[in-house]
């Protein structure tokens, strides 16, 4: 996880400070929040995000589509702890699944729903919409259960107000703060709930995406899901506003947190014109980092794909992250896990030559190493 105290100029936030996971949820399921807290994809598919750029959301089929996080202590959060998740969504009419009024897009619900652990277990959160099984329209809710004992027995679940159109994209933050509950949509504050629940709803159930439990209580979500982020803190106003800028980037957001660091190494790898396989030069130059990477925990290497400005949008934004994902991919090869290393791909937004000529054209086909010496919090 990043502690960076130094935000980016102008501005009076930085949202990488506690964030517990955040997936991009362009082809895969991956942790770009260095907890390495990668989930398994299963069925869902690549579709085009909210900025209609291909590959870069997935599409969930609300029949077995889902996506798999194991548990993890970091996902858990206390009744007394306070927390935050964002997500883009978009519904699409007609939830498959309906043995109940309500389909998951989120949840860390039970481990075995084939037991009665879910009859005595809480959860920490689920993100469900309510379908029109029972309503003639959708509305967003989350919710927190304390468990079935008598003693514990009780559940903060704050509703969207106003309805949820199908085939839009909205943005949804839960934001818990001091025992209550503020529910935003679109960066507006929804409802509020002021009490948490009763018992701590602790468990040791995987974190689903697009479903809620087993065989008995699937409740598969039919949709598109981007861009999901869990802080193991509260958001502020300003933070929750941002993120729900329909053009806010958050995986650059984080690299351009990284640039903001002392940078204390640097190389840079040329490829050929839509190339992105590694020569064993620039292995020999991969491994350098290694090094540095093993060494220390206050390190952070910042892989940075580019291509020339002559081939599509789409098309320069996926050779990019290729180019950035094999670098990524080779120091896990040399025995390296994911913590501290970020890749990103920036398309062809940074130009550092001309590209008439092939020579200076090759300039841009690159990808730029830089280890920076973060500043912990």
């Amino acid at each position: 996880m990043l502690f960076l105290v130094v935000p980016i100029s102008g501005q009076n936030f930085n949202l990488s400070t506690d964030l517990v996971a955040y997936y991009p949820l362009d082809l895969d399921a991956k942790d770009y929040s260095g907890n390495c807290l990668h989930g398994e994809v299963y069925g869902p598919t690549s579709t085009i995000n909210r900025l209609d750029i291909s590959g870069k959301a997935l599409r969930f089929d609300g029949k077995d589509d889902f996506i798999e996080v194991p548990h993890s202590p970091l996902l858990n959060f206390t009744n007394e702890e306070d927390f935050a998740i964002s997500l883009w969504v978009k519904l699409e009419e007609g939830q498959s699944d309906l043995d109940t009024t309500d389909n998951d897009r989120l949840s860390k619900w039970v481990e075995n729903d084939l037991s009665v652990e879910h009859l005595a277990t809480g959860y920490p959160y689920t993100l469900r919409i309510i379908n029109k099984k029972n309503n003639k329209k959708n509305y967003f809710y989350w919710a927190q259960f304390g468990g079935y004992n008598k003693k514990c027995k009780s559940e903060v679940d704050p509703h969207s107000k106003s309805a949820i159109e199908n085939d839009a994209y909205f943005h949804i933050c839960l934001n818990v703060k001091s025992n209550r509950f503020y529910f935003y949509v679109n960066g507006r504050l929804e409802r509020m709930e002021g009490s948490s629940v009763i018992c701590d709803p602790f468990n040791t159930a995987p974190m689903r995406i697009g479903k809620r439990g087993g065989p008995n209580h699937a409740n598969h979500f039919r949709g598109v899901l981007d861009d999901l982020a869990i802080w193991g803190r509260a958001l502020t106003e300003e933070e929750i506003l941002k993120i729900s800028e329909a053009s806010f980037d958050f995986k650059h957001y984080l690299a351009d947190l990284i640039e903001e660091q002392e940078l204390v190494k640097s190389d840079t790898l040329f490829f050929d014109t839509d190339d992105w396989q590694l020569s064993k030069k620039q292995k020999r130059t991969i491994s350098k980092y290694f090094t540095f990477l093993d060494l220390a925990e206050d390190y952070e290497l910042l892989i940075a794909g580019h291509t020339n400005n002559l081939c599509e949008d789409a098309f320069c934004e996926e050779l990019s992250m290729k180019r950035a994902r094999i670098v990524k991919e080779y120091l896990h090869k040399l025995g390296y896990d994911c913590d501290g290393i970020s890749a990103i791909g920036r398309g062809k937004s940074r130009q550092i030559a001309p590209n008439k000529y092939p020579s200076t054209r090759k300039l841009n086909q690159r990808v730029e190493l830089g280890l920076y010496k973060l500043t912990k919090k």
